[in-house]
């Protein structure tokens, strides 16, 4: 991880799963321009920047979203990165737990357990 993150790769693969679901997440906290050792890359683009600057503080989600959506245009653009795979979640559970319910957004251990219980035949 040291050489990724002192930039001395030419290349690498990494996986990335969102904390929250809001495009905020991907594109301002993991592609903004940053020091060196503090991000994974050292791709820089100003007008990116000012695009999710200004989205992170767009109160209107229309407007919002159509900046973070010009802001994924140059990040692709400039092929800072190559979105390989998008992985799914999947769980199998017997049909005698009940109560089984996932937070709306479906994230990674968004399932509530305490609302989890064991039904008699």
């Amino acid at each position: 991880m040291s050489k990724l993150y002192n930039w001395e790769m030419d290349f690498g693969f990494l996986r990335f799963v969102a904390d929250y679901v809001d495009p905020r997440n991907m594109l301002d906290m993991t592609w903004h321009s940053q020091p060196k050792g503090a991000a994974r890359h050292d791709w820089s683009n100003p007008a990116f920047d000012r695009l999710v600057e200004q989205a992170g503080s767009e109160l209107n989600s229309d407007r919002r979203t159509q900046l973070y959506r010009q802001a994924e245009e140059i990040l692709v653009g400039d092929y800072a990165a190559a979105f390989v795979f998008h992985p799914l979640t999947l769980g199998l559970r017997k049909p005698r737990l009940n109560g089984y319910t996932r937070y709306p957004d479906g994230t990674v251990g968004s399932i509530i357990y305490s609302n989890v219980y064991i039904a008699r035949e």
